[in-house]
């Protein structure tokens, strides 16, 4: 993977035609978003921090807006595990903002569930219903083969599993309050969606990037 995002980048220190250059761009972004995800999981949390910059820039570059806002969220999901709410609902904000006319349902929805979650760790009740709200009502306007691959794991059964794992976050700050609801939601059926693990959350500051170029420096 490393030996792929290098030969991407020494062909980007070459003069490429621009539509050379856009699709290496885009192919950056792919590579070091992967990259970013390895090193994550390999507990190298710097690392994935200095290659999630890199896709922001790469993505910038090689339009590809929707996939930094992806990128973005990532980051913010960093934030959540790191227990700085504020940071990650800034970087959610900022990564809504950026892909505003671009992102798809799916897209949106799962942003909504980030802020969700930001909301849930600051124990802003209100704030987490209004974003669940709408992640569903985005979600209900998703079709089939409209979306880019990497969000096509985004349907009923993981908003559910979402929203739960929400829930269970509030829950644990206030028992009486919200267990409940955590433990109804969490198991709640969807009707021929794929089978997902009750209430399971997912892995996890910068702003869009002005860059005009995306090799690596």
């Amino acid at each position: 993977m490393l030996g792929q995002l290098s030969e991407v980048a020494a062909h980007l220190d070459e003069h490429q035609a621009p539509r050379v250059e856009l699709r290496l761009c885009q192919v950056m972004a792919q590579l070091a978003g992967t990259a970013a995800t390895m090193a994550w999981y390999t507990g190298f949390r710097r690392r994935a921090q200095k290659y999630y910059l890199l896709v922001l820039r790469a993505a910038h570059v090689g339009d590809g807006m929707v996939f930094g806002a992806n990128v973005l969220a990532g980051m913010a999901r960093q934030m959540l595990y790191r227990d700085q709410p504020q940071d990650a609902l800034e970087l959610i904000r900022l990564a809504q903002g950026g892909a505003r006319h671009v992102a798809r349902p799916r897209v949106r929805a799962m942003l909504h569930t980030r802020e969700a979650w930001a909301y849930a760790a600051m124990g802003r009740t209100a704030a987490l219903q209004q974003a669940t709200a709408q992640a569903a009502e985005a979600l209900a306007d998703a079709k089939p083969n409209e979306e880019p691959y990497w969000i096509a794991y985004f349907d009923k059964a993981e908003l559910a599993d979402t929203t739960g794992g929400r829930l269970l976050d509030l829950a644990r700050q206030n028992p009486k309050e919200h267990a409940e609801a955590a433990a109804t939601e969490s198991v709640k059926p969807w009707p021929g969606a794929a089978p997902r693990p009750a209430a399971t959350t997912r892995w996890t500051a910068s702003a869009w990037p002005s860059a005009t170029s995306c090799s690596v420096t």
